[in-house]
């Protein structure tokens, strides 16, 4: 009976006789002389076994003897990129196992071969045991193919970002979520442009390697800085209130004519004339500066209109009292302008100093 490193024998007659080579082999197969028993023998190879009896009247018999073929355990991996695909060479139905196994999460199909589940860059061992009468095991290494990088940083600009890739170059660069503004994207590059000011956009990028690799970064623009202002009018000019960002300068747009002044820290106008209308222009100064230009004119100058005589005639009262109603005269000195009120005093330092006005009705002393 063939074994896989030799065979067995059966004595189906006499026994007591003696086993032996005929002829003598040229490996190092060995024959037990009792029990027949052929060890150490070639598979595959043939053997002629002659059996002698030891009786009266002895004879002799040979058997052919061919000794069991060894399986073949060939097998090939290829690397993937999360682990390897294995093709058998051999015989087939054998059962595979990672030899050692690392413990880092890769996974072997025991009937395929196939590592799934393994570390970009990591080489495994993998062992392949046949499961025919005469079994035998082989390995082969594989490193699983490393998976691009698709890391990448963004520099936010005032209306955009400019992109550095830190990981595998050449990929290409989108919108992982479409913008709903203007904003573009350079696919080759990564930079967006046209986008608003201090909004958020995600961009992502994915590698064309073998092993692709997709990141998504998501950033805000830069804010545009807030040129806003007001312009109080005066008469000669006007005060500046800054509701914006400070820090910036102020300046006529266009230059007036005339002999007017603008402080370019404050934006106050002085030395205008009256009644004349003035663009003042602010420009920040931040990282994305801002500009505004606010119109005003300047207060006209009151038309004075001189009243005539307020004639007062006497009571008839002898008591040398006579109340005197100033108020008759406002419409005539205002020119029935709204926007003016009138005061009565004494004398000229009062009214000049607008203090001490007299009531009205003015009861004359």
């Amino acid at each position: 009976t063939p074994t896989c490193d030799g065979g067995t024998a059966t004595i189906t007659g006499d026994t007591g006789g003696t086993f032996s080579f005929d002829p003598i082999p040229t490996d190092a197969a060995v024959i037990d002389p009792n029990t027949g028993e052929v060890t150490n023998a070639t598979p595959g190879d043939s053997y002629t076994i002659e059996y002698l009896t030891s009786g009266t009247c002895p004879a002799s018999s040979t058997q052919v003897l061919t000794v069991l073929t060894l399986d073949d355990p060939g097998f090939t991996l290829t690397a993937t990129c999360d682990g390897a695909t294995a093709t058998v060479t051999g015989d087939t139905g054998g059962t595979f196992v990672l030899n050692p196994d690392l413990g880092d999460g890769a996974v072997i199909d025991p009937a395929l071969g196939t590592i799934t589940n393994g570390i970009s860059g990591t080489t495994y061992t993998v062992e392949y045991t046949t499961a025919g009468d005469c079994p035998q095991s082989s390995t082969q290494n594989v490193t699983v193919l490393t998976s691009d990088d698709a890391s990448f940083t963004v520099t936010p600009t005032c209306d955009g970002g400019t992109v550095t890739i830190t990981g595998t170059t050449g990929g290409t660069f989108s919108f992982d979520v479409p913008p709903t503004d203007a904003a573009v994207i350079d696919p080759a590059t990564g930079e967006i442009t046209n986008a608003s000011p201090g909004t958020s956009y995600s961009i992502s990028y994915t590698t064309v390697g073998l092993c692709s690799d997709t990141e998504v970064v998501t950033f805000d623009t830069l804010p545009i800085d807030d040129a806003s202002f007001s312009v109080e009018p005066t008469c000669d000019g006007g005060l500046v209130a800054l509701t914006g960002t400070i820090g910036g300068t102020f300046s006529f747009n266009p230059a007036p004519a005339d002999a007017a002044v603008i402080d370019p820290n404050t934006g106050n106008v002085t030395n205008g004339t009256p009644g004349e209308t003035y663009f003042v222009e602010y420009v920040t100064s931040g990282t994305c500066p801002n500009s505004s230009i606010v119109e005003f004119t300047a207060h006209p100058l009151p038309v004075v209109v001189p009243p005539t005589v307020l004639e007062v005639c006497d009571d008839g009262v002898p008591d040398g009292l006579t109340e005197i109603d100033l108020g008759i005269k406002d419409t005539e000195i205002t020119g029935n302008n709204p926007g003016y009120t009138v005061s009565y005093h004494l004398t000229q330092q009062d009214a000049d100093d607008n203090v001490a006005p007299l009531p009205v009705p003015y009861t004359n002393v």
